[in-house]
């Protein structure tokens, strides 16, 4: 409470003592009325500020998390707008990187399919001629014993 409020309130308290003249009665009780008015714009004042200053503490602490505490630190030339541009801008820089990091990948992927496919490739046709000289051998041998019961 102000000096200013606390005077009103002694006036209304000695026009209500003192005076007993309608209007001195009326002025008190508008000074008293005034007086509760202010009280209640000042309280609402007060949320305000609470309320813009941990809102601000929010938006600085995700600003920190997004962008590191190395930046520009509040000012009235660096305001929400800022923060939200450079959180924007940021988050449109990860998305670059990310995309740029997600088609590297693909294409190492499709080189690696590729690579396997064609050592799969390899291997089956070195599966193919194995088999092929496994019965190449067993035939071999089945004839060798065959001319060797007939000598």
């Amino acid at each position: 409470m102000s000096t200013t409020q606390r005077d009103a309130l002694y006036l209304a308290e000695y026009l209500e003592k003192f005076r007993s003249f309608p209007e001195d009665i009326a002025a008190a009780t508008e000074l008293r009325r005034q007086h509760a008015r202010i009280e209640q714009l000042e309280k609402y004042e007060s949320d305000l500020i609470t309320e813009r200053d941990y809102r601000d503490e929010i938006i600085d602490r995700m600003a920190d998390a997004v962008l590191g505490t190395d930046r520009a630190e509040w000012k009235s030339s660096y305001e929400l707008a800022d923060v939200a541009q450079e959180v924007e801008d940021f988050m449109v820089q990860v998305e670059l990187k990310l995309k740029a990091a997600v088609g590297k990948l693909q294409q190492q992927l499709i080189a690696e399919a590729k690579k396997t496919a064609e050592e799969k490739l390899r291997a089956d046709q070195l599966d193919r001629q194995h088999t092929m000289q496994s019965r190449m051998h067993a035939e071999a041998n089945q004839n060798l014993l065959r001319l060797h019961d007939k000598t």
